[in-house]
This record gives structure tokens, sequence and C-alpha cells, in this order.
């Protein structure tokens, strides 16, 4: 009730008060007191919370939703960057190579005698007769 009447100015509240004395009616209540509209109902406050809610968790959201990327993409680079590595060294080790050897190897000319490790049949009937024996 001191809430209510220090709303209003003081020449009101004497005003209010006198007139209840001199009707004869008991003095005044929070209930009688002419209604203002100097604060937020219960309702507007809660629908308030409400949105500041689903705003935030939009943004977390959000958020999450951009963190979990970065997380992928830099796992990603990672294997990347690991796979690259790794054909770097073969490519290095490969250009590192020599040999000392000339190849056994020797292109057969025109008139040179059979080459009897030579295959001259396909594959697929030397395993057919590989598996009969």
């Amino acid at each position: 009730m001191i809430y209510k009447l220090a709303t209003y100015s003081n020449k009101k509240l004497v005003t209010i008060i006198q007139n209840r004395l001199s009707s004869g009616k008991r003095p005044v209540t929070r209930n009688q007191l002419p209604a203002t509209s100097n604060g937020f109902t219960l309702m507007e406050i809660l629908l308030a919370f409400l949105i500041l809610g689903i705003v935030v968790t939009t943004v977390l959201a959000s958020f999450n939703a951009v963190f979990s990327t970065t997380d992928t993409l830099n796992n990603s680079s990672r294997y990347f960057d690991t796979a690259k590595n790794c054909l770097n060294r073969m490519t290095l080790d490969l250009e590192a190579l020599y040999v000392r050897q000339p190849p056994l190897f020797k292109k057969p000319e025109f008139d040179d005698p059979p080459d009897p490790f030579a295959l001259s049949v396909p594959p697929r009937i030397l395993v057919a007769q590989v598996l009969q024996q």
C-alpha cells in the first residue's frame, strides 16, 4: 500500500483520503485506489523472458554449428597435411634412387632365338594347368 500511495502526488492523495473520511466510509485500501501504469505485469515479464530465451537459444545454436564446422575443417586439413607430407617423402625417396646395375633384360632382336622364360600362352590357361597338377 505504501508503494501505491507513493505513486500519487501529495495533493491528489490528500484529496482522496479527505473524500473517504468525509463520506463516513472506512480508509482507502490498495484495491480502491485508481489504477496506474507505472510497472510491468507478470505476463509481460514472462513474455520478455520467453523471447530472450528463444534469442539466446538461436544464437548459441549458431555458435555451436560454426565451431563444429571449424573443428571438422581443422581435422580434414590435418589429414590432408599428413598425406601431403607422406607423398613428399616418397617423392624425395624415389628421386634419390640410384640404380648401380643396368637392367638384365635386353629387348630381343628380330633374329634372336626364342626366350624360354617368355610367356607365349595367355595366363588363364597357365593357371588352369597349374591347378590341374
